[in-house]
C-alpha cells in the first residue's frame, strides 16, 4: 500500500497537470474568440454596420458616437437637413414618416432628441418642442 504522503504528491501532481491542461485549452479558447471579433468586425465593415461596442473594440468614454441614418436621431437628422430650418416636432414627425415611410411615437422621438440635446450631442432646442441640428453635425456617418 502506498503512503499517505505519496497519494498526497500524486493527487497534487494530477491537480496540477489539470491545471496545465486548463490553461492551455483557455490560451486556445482565448486566441479563437479574437479570431472571431476580428472576423466579426470585418464583416460589419463590409456591410456597413456600427462598431461593435466593448472593452476591446477601442471604443473610448467620451467619443462622439456616430448618428447612423437608419436610427432615430439619423432620420431626424436627415429631416432636419432637408428642411434645412428648425422644425417644430410635429413638422418633425410629418417629415420623418415621408422620408423613411416609418411611423415613431411623440415620446420616442422626444426623448430621444432630449436626451441628445441634453448629452450636447447632434441636436439642440432652439424653442420648447423645436429642435435643429447642432453645430457640425451636417454630415453623414457612412456615406
Amino acid at each position: 500500500m502506498s503512503s499517505p504522503r505519496a497519494r498526497r504528491g500524486s493527487d497534487i501532481a494530477r491537480i496540477v497537470l489539470t491545471i496545465r491542461e486548463k490553461k492551455a485549452r483557455l490560451k486556445e479558447l482565448e486566441r479563437e474568440a479574437r479570431e472571431l471579433r476580428s472576423q466579426l468586425t470585418a464583416a460589419r465593415d463590409a456591410v456597413g454596420g456600427p462598431p461593435i461596442r466593448g472593452r476591446r473594440s477601442g471604443a473610448t468614454r467620451g467619443t462622439p458616437r456616430p448618428v447612423w441614418p437608419s436610427s432615430i436621431a439619423g432620420r431626424a437628422a436627415t429631416a432636419l437637413r432637408q428642411a434645412g430650418r428648425p422644425l417644430r416636432i410635429e413638422e418633425l414627425l410629418r417629415a420623418i414618416e415621408r422620408i423613411s415611410g416609418d411611423k415613431i411615437a411623440q415620446a420616442t422621438l422626444v426623448g430621444q432628441l432630449a436626451r441628445d440635446v441634453r448629452k450636447g450631442r447632434f441636436f439642440r432646442r432652439t424653442a420648447p418642442n423645436v429642435f435643429a441640428l447642432a453645430e457640425g453635425t451636417s454630415r453623414r456617418r457612412g456615406r
